[in-house]
Order: C-alpha cells, then structure tokens, then sequence
C-alpha cells in the first residue's frame, strides 16, 4: 500500500469516491489552478513578515487592523514529517514553554467569525498525529489557522481523530471498488470530478480495472 497524504485526508472528508478515483484509478483532475502555489507561497512571505516583526506592527494595524499575536517563536518552516502509512509538510512549527504550535497557512478566504474550515482543522490534525512521533517536535500544545485576511484562528489539535480517518482512507484505497457516491448538489458541481461521476453508477459496483478499460486510464 503507498504512503498516504494528509491531503488525501482531507479529500476523503470531501468526498470518498473523489480520492479514490484519483489515488486508485490515477485519473487526474481535469482542471488545475496553476497559480496557487505562488499565491500561498505569496502568503507565506506576508504572514511572516507581519508576524515576526514586532517594528512593522504599526503599518500592519493600520493596514490590517489590529494584529493578534501568535504564541511562541518560529523554529522551523516547510517540515516534512511521515509516520506509519502517513506523511506531509508542515508549514510553520513555533516553540513555546509548554510545548509546540503548528501553524498552517492558507490563501483561500475564511469562514465567518473566528471559524475555520472542517479540512484545515483535519490539517492540523493531522500534522500534530506526524509531529507526536518526532521528539524534536513533540508535544504539541496547539494550533494557528492563517487565512488570507491575516488573522491567526487558535485551534485544538485532535490527533486521534487524524489517526482513525487514516485507518478509513486506507481501507478504502485498499479496494478495487467504486466507491457510491454521496450527491450533495452544492459539492458536486464545484468539484472537478463532477462530469466524470455523472457517467458512472451512484452505487458505484465497478472495478478499478473495469473503469481504466471503459475510459483508457493509465
């Protein structure tokens, strides 16, 4: 069984059938934002300068408004970390007395209020289930979620929760059948899969060699 993502984590809270077409069968989205990465690496260069300068923090508020501050010092950034069948990268890691923060950034807009989104929580879940089995970054004592309007979210990192999805994404990469497919309107039109799905069965019950010879995936 290859190494899972924590983004395949993630994408199996969005939609089962989605991963697993695209980890089993290999059929690759058909659309792809390919500025994404220079937004967030953009992101990334922001939220530090704003955050690791106390001596800009008057432009900031005036930019801003007012600048919250984030808990520990900055010790390590783009860590990548594997543990059992999982592995990923972690944005920001900060140290605290008590233990470590992870700190993920994202270019994506937020919730409302001071909520975050289900798949960033998992995130961070994720990466604190990672972090626990690396003494140098161990424990972790919290979360920061970054959005694009700066604003550090403090989450409680739940890294059981992360351990029990990968069980479930394991298992279901582990099988040769379609997954059925759980319709939710809203979802499944924003989802680059979608015109895909409306040529397969909803009960799924076809295998992953029976859907690469009807449509050539390699």
């Amino acid at each position: 069984m290859a190494l899972v993502s924590v983004s395949d984590l993630t994408t199996y809270i969005y939609c089962k059938r989605k991963l697993w077409l695209s980890r089993r069968v290999r059929i690759k989205s058909p659309r792809r934002d390919f500025n994404s990465k220079a937004k967030l690496h953009l992101l990334h260069s922001i939220t530090n300068l704003v955050y690791s300068r106390t001596e800009l923090h008057s432009v900031t508020d005036f930019m801003f408004g007012t600048i919250r501050e984030i808990p520990g010092e900055i010790i390590d950034t783009e860590i990548s970390l594997d543990r059992e069948k999982l592995f990923g990268r972690v944005d920001v890691l900060r140290k605290t007395k008590d233990g470590y923060i992870i700190q993920e950034e994202k270019s994506s807009d937020p919730p409302s209020g001071d909520s975050v989104w289900p798949s960033d929580l998992l995130q961070v879940d994720a990466y604190a289930f990672l972090a626990e089995a690396s003494p140098k970054y161990s424990p972790v004592v919290g979360g920061i979620i970054i959005y694009n309007d700066l604003i550090p979210r403090k989450v409680k990192p739940n890294p059981e929760r992360a351990k029990e999805i990968l069980g479930s994404v394991t298992k279901l990469l582990e099988s040769n059948v379609l997954p059925e497919v759980e319709a939710n309107i809203k979802r499944c039109f924003s989802c680059d899969y979608y015109p895909l799905c409306q040529v397969l069965p909803q009960k799924g019950r076809l295998t992953d060699s029976q859907i690469k010879d009807r449509f050539n995936a390699k």
